[in-house]
């Protein structure tokens, strides 16, 4: 049941902060998908420096709760759905290669300097 709790704790500040960074870019005039690209790269970043050292339960809490709440693939395949249905297949293929590349060597770096390597 712990476990639950944490991934429940974790997922809550996860999309709070998700949530946060939509009223930024709202207030900042960044719309579009700038946010989703956003959290994607930080989440990326975040879970790859964690899984290095956190226990289990620190990684139900902060990669599996936060670091989900937070990241928003779900919202990346609506967001591409727009994209397709508006005709903007190069800003489509783009923002796919884009996001996966950078959210992969984001994931890398991550883990990397939580290894003490970078």
């Amino acid at each position: 049941m712990l476990k639950f709790g944490l991934v429940f704790l974790g997922g809550g500040v996860g999309s709070v902060f998700r949530f946060g960074v939509n009223q930024a870019a709202t207030f900042l005039n960044l719309a579009g998908y700038w946010p989703t690209f956003f959290v994607n790269i930080l989440g990326s970043f975040i879970a790859g420096v964690l899984v290095n050292f956190l226990p289990e339960q620190g990684r139900l809490l902060l990669i599996t709760g936060f670091c989900g709440g937070l990241t928003t693939f779900s919202t990346f395949n609506l967001d591409n759905i727009q994209l397709q249905q508006n005709s903007q297949l190069g800003l489509l293929i783009l923002n796919i290669t884009i996001t996966v590349a950078v959210s992969l060597f984001a994931s890398f770096m991550g883990y990397k300097l939580g290894q003490g390597n970078i």
